[in-house]
């Protein structure tokens, strides 16, 4: 059995609005990461490098993730 993860991690965001570094409890998964930032969670794409990840995906300390806004319209 594994213990619970505890503490903070950091994790290097880009977003429309420029690069920065947030942090977030140990644990999370990229919809914390979206929701630290103050965003819509189902108007987003999250990339792990070039790779798009699902929002419940587990973020780890360095994760460098680039997070795009979708747009839709009609």
């Amino acid at each position: 059995m594994h213990p619970l993860p505890v503490g903070d991690i950091e994790v290097s965001v880009d977003t429309s609005d420029g690069q920065r570094t947030i942090k977030v409890p140990a644990g999370s998964i990229a919809e914390d990461v979206i929701r630290a930032l103050g965003l819509n969670v189902s108007a987003q794409i999250v990339l792990r490098g070039k790779i798009p990840i699902p929002v419940d995906e587990p973020v780890v300390d360095g994760d460098q993730l680039r997070i795009i806004e979708t747009f839709s319209g009609g």
